[in-house]
């Protein structure tokens, strides 16, 4: 059944304001999964503090050219060597697709395969 649609405000902080108010010196792992604000969170990161995070795995919607802009991001600008995009089989046909970031690169995932994935 569904229910009517609600609107709430709340409170937004960026990840680059977490970063500084608690004082993180490293990030391990950064997993985003906003629905269809992903790139929002991606542009609240500075250039400093992607240094930060070694590793980051992402859900994103690949809407009006969304998934390739992300991907140049994490790749030019978050400095990722490894970013690999993938779709679960039960997601064929649709905009939705995980995108998976290391520091370093893989015998198994590295940012090649994300041209293949991507482009064809």
């Amino acid at each position: 059944m569904w229910q009517q649609q609600q609107k709430h405000e709340c409170a937004m902080t960026t990840v680059s304001e977490i970063v500084q108010d608690h004082g993180l010196s490293r990030i391990d792992l950064l997993k985003i999964d906003v629905e269809r604000a992903e790139l929002d969170v991606l542009l609240g990161i500075s250039e400093t503090d992607w240094k930060l995070i070694s590793q980051a795995v992402l859900e994103v919607h690949d809407v009006q050219g969304r998934l390739q802009h992300v991907v140049d991001l994490l790749q030019k600008t978050a400095g990722f060597a490894s970013v690999y995009v993938t779709q679960d089989e039960t997601l064929k046909g649709s905009t939705l697709y995980n995108i998976y970031c290391s520091r370093t690169t893989t015998n198994s995932i590295n940012s090649t395969h994300i041209k293949q994935t991507v482009h064809g």
